[in-house]
C-alpha cells in the first residue's frame, strides 16, 4: 500500500505474507520462495519466526499462522482476515505514520517536544522527516519549518483522503468532534437531494474526504483560486452547486464565502468522480478537454482490435470518461492504489484482454499521464472490457462434441450445465468432424484416441466437473497462442 511507512524488515514480512497468500492451495517450497524473492534460507527462517510472532503481538494468532514443515511453508488463514488488515496494522504502528498524524493535525511541535514524549532520540525523527519531505517534493507540497503541511492544496488533500480511509475505514474518531458533526450534517443533507442511497463504500470515502476538506479549511487552508474544473456558469447554474453552496454559507465563515467557488468545485468533482451525483452534462462541460481524448482513443482502439466489440464498447463511455477524469483530477489518490494487485485470475481467465492493454499502455509510454498511472489504469481497463464485450464474443470457437450413454436429453442437460460455468465460445456439434477438438461421454471411444477427450462418471463428480474446465481453459490457451504466433 504505502512502503513509505514500513521499514525493510516490514517490507520482507508482507512480501511473504502476500506471496504465500497468492499462492495455489497458500502453500509453497522454500527454495522456491527463496528463488522468488531473492532472500536467504537463514532470512527466511528469521522472517517466518518474526511474522508468527507479529500474529501473536496483534492478537491475530486465531486468523494467521505460519507453518514450515520439511522443505514446504504453509499460509493458515481463518478467511476473517487478510494481509491488508495486517499491512495496515503495521503502518498505524510506524513511526513515520505517527510523526506524519501529528504533523498533519498540527500537534507535532518540535523535534525534541516529540522526541521526549515518545521516548526515542533526534536523528530517527530527522531522518523521517526529511523521507517525507522528499516523497511529498514531487505532489507539489512539503512540511515547513514550523512543522505544518503546506503547498498544493488540492494535492495535500488528495494524498490524505487516499490513506486515511485505507487505514481507518469507517472510524472517523481521528478527526474533531466539531469536524464529525460537519461531516453527519452534510451527508445527511446530501442524501435528502440523493434519487438513490449512497453505497457504503462511497459514504466512506466521502466521510473522510469531507472530514479532511472541512478539517483543513477550519486550519485557514482553502483550495487555491485557480481556472475550475468545470465552467463557472454550469457551476453555479447547477443544482448541487446551490445545496452545496447554502450548507458552506450556515456551516462556514467569512473567509469560506471567498473561496466557495473554488471548495464547491473541488467537492463537486470528487462527487462525480465517486458517482454520488451526476449533474447532466457535467463531462462534457469540464474545462480540460484531454481526459475526454483519452477515452475516445482507447475506444477505437479496442473497437480496432476486437471488430465485435464496437456495440458494446461505446456504451460504456461514461465509465470511461470518469476514468480519466479520475486520473487527471485525483491523481495522487490513484497513484499507489493498485501496485500490488494480483493479476492472475485475469491472466488464466482473460488472456486476450490482459494482453491488448498491456499492449496499449506500452503503446502510450510517451503520454506521461497515461503512464505514471499505468497500474491503476491497466487493471481498471481489464474490469470495463470484462465487464462490457462478452467473452464469447471475441474467442476462436471452441467445438465440442457431447456424446452420453443416457440418450439426447442427458446431453442437452449436460450442456445446459456447461454454459451455467464458462463464457467461453463454445459450439457444440450433433457430430464429430475435422474441427472437433474435444469429446465429452461417459464411453472411450477407440477410434477417437487422436482428439482430446474426457470421460466422465454419470452423473458427473466435482472432479469431472474440473477436468473439463481445465481441458477447455487448454484449448483456448493453445487456441490464443497460435493467433500469436
Amino acid at each position: 500500500m504505502f512502503k513509505i511507512f514500513l521499514d525493510k524488515a516490514d517490507q520482507r514480512k508482507i512480501e511473504l505474507f502476500r506471496y504465500l497468500e497468492n499462492r495455489p492451495g497458500l502453500v509453497e517450497s522454500k527454495e522456491k520462495i527463496i528463488e522468488d524473492l531473492y532472500t536467504s534460507d537463514f532470512l527466511l527462517n528469521k522472517i517466518i519466526e518474526e511474522l508468527n510472532s507479529d500474529f501473536e503481538e496483534y492478537k491475530l494468532a486465531e486468523e494467521f499462522q505460519l507453518i514450515l514443515s520439511g522443505a514446504t511453508i504453509t499460509l493458515i488463514e481463518s478467511g476473517l482476515a487478510t494481509s491488508n488488515q495486517f499491512e495496515i496494522l503495521f503502518i498505524k504502528n510506524s513511526l513515520m505514520f505517527s510523526i506524519l498524524s501529528e504533523l498533519f493535525f498540527e500537534k507535532f511541535t518540535s523535534v525534541s517536544e516529540y522526541a521526549d514524549r515518545n521516548f526515542i532520540s533526534h536523528p530517527p525523527i530527522y531522518k523521517k522527516l526529511r523521507k517525507l519531505k522528499n516523497y511529498f517534493e514531487p505532489f507539489q507540497f512539503t512540511i515547513n519549518k514550523k512543522f505544518v503541511i503546506e503547498g498544493n492544496e488540492k494535492n495535500i488533500r488528495s494524498f490524505f483522503s487516499f490513506l486515511f480511509p485505507k487505514l481507518f475505514y469507517q472510524k472517523l474518531d481521528i478527526y474533531p468532534l466539531e469536524i464529525r458533526k460537519q461531516v453527519r450534517s452534510f451527508i445527511k443533507m446530501l442524501e435528502k437531494n440523493l434519487t438513490k442511497p449512497i453505497s457504503e463504500y462511497a459514504k466512506l470515502k466521502l466521510s473522510h474526504f469531507l472530514a479532511i476538506s472541512f478539517y483543513r479549511m477550519s486550519q485557514g487552508k482553502f483550495i487555491e483560486p485557480a481556472p475550475l474544473i468545470v465552467n463557472e456558469t454550469f457551476l453555479k447554474s447547477s443544482s448541487e452547486y446551490q445545496w452545496i453552496a447554502k450548507w458552506l454559507k450556515a456551516k462556514g465563515t467569512k473567509e469560506t464565502a471567498a473561496y466557495m467557488d473554488y471548495e464547491i468545485d473541488q467537492l463537486l468533482a470528487f462527487l462525480v468522480s465517486e458517482e454520488i451525483v451526476y449533474p447532466p452534462e457535467y463531462i462534457e462541460n469540464v474545462e480540460r478537454k484531454f481526459f475526454r481524448k483519452l477515452s475516445k482513443e482507447f475506444i477505437l482502439s479496442v473497437e480496432e482490435h476486437f471488430p465485435t466489440a464496437h456495440k458494446y464498447i461505446r456504451k460504456k463511455r461514461k465509465q470511461i470518461d470518469l476514468l480519466h477524469f479520475q486520473i487527471i483530477y485525483f491523481k495522487l489518490e490513484y497513484i499507489e492504489a493498485t501496485k500490488e494487485i494480483d493479476i492472475s485470475y485475469f491472466v488464466e481467465n482473460y488472456a486476450e484482454y490482459v494482453s491488448f492493454c498491456r499492449e496499449y499502455l506500452n503503446r502510450h509510454k510517451s503520454k506521461k499521464t497515461l503512464w505514471d498511472m499505468k497500474e491503476y489504469l491497466f487493471f481498471h481497463y481489464l474490469v470495463i472490457l470484462e465487464d462490457s464485450i462478452p467473452l464469447q464474443t471475441i474467442l476462436e470457437p471452441i467445438y465440442m462434441y457431447i456424446d452420453f450413454s443416457f440418450g439426447r436429453t442427458y446431453n442437452s442437460m449436460i450442456q445446459r450445465n456447461i454454459e451455467k460455468i464458462t463464457s467461453l465460445n463454445i459450439v457444440y456439434q450433433s457430430y464429430i468432424d475435422e474441427q472437433t477438438d474435444l469429446i465429452l461421454s461417459d464411453i472411450h471411444f477407440e477410434e477417437r484416441e487422436a482428439l482430446a477427450t474426457i470421460t466422465w462418471l454419470a452423473p458427473p463428480r466435482a472432479i469431472d466437473w474440473a477436468n473439463l474446465t481445465n481441458q477447455l481453459m487448454l484449448c483456448r490457451e493453445e487456441k490464443y497462442n497460435r493467433n500469436q504466433e
